[in-house]
């Protein structure tokens, strides 16, 4: 296993991320610190998120996106044009749908 995230590998979806933010909702998201997933991390406010599986010869894992609830609420609003107050099974999809256009 990895101990580090390589920048190489990892840019490409950061600045995608950042695109399909910008492109999607009209503005311009920052990007937190990648990391990688370990046990115990907490203190992160992950409410939800989206992941796509990648198997290659030099990567086995997978690419996840997350975010606080009152982020995705934002995105999915700003997407859907609608008003939604909490994450419900109508919209939980758009995490993963988001990973997907970025992928």
């Amino acid at each position: 296993m990895y101990s580090v995230l390589d920048r190489n590998f990892v840019e490409p979806f950061i600045e995608g991320t950042i695109h399909t933010l910008k492109v999607q909702t009209g503005h311009e998201p920052l990007a937190g610190t990648p990391r990688l997933k370990e046990k115990g991390i907490s203190g992160l406010p992950i409410e939800i998120a989206g992941t796509v599986g990648i198997w290659s010869e030099t990567y086995q894992g997978s690419i996840t996106i997350c975010f606080p609830k009152n982020t995705f609420l934002a995105i999915m609003n700003e997407l859907l044009g609608e008003n939604y107050q909490e994450i419900s099974s109508e919209i939980e999809s758009g995490a993963g749908e988001i990973m997907n256009i970025v992928f």
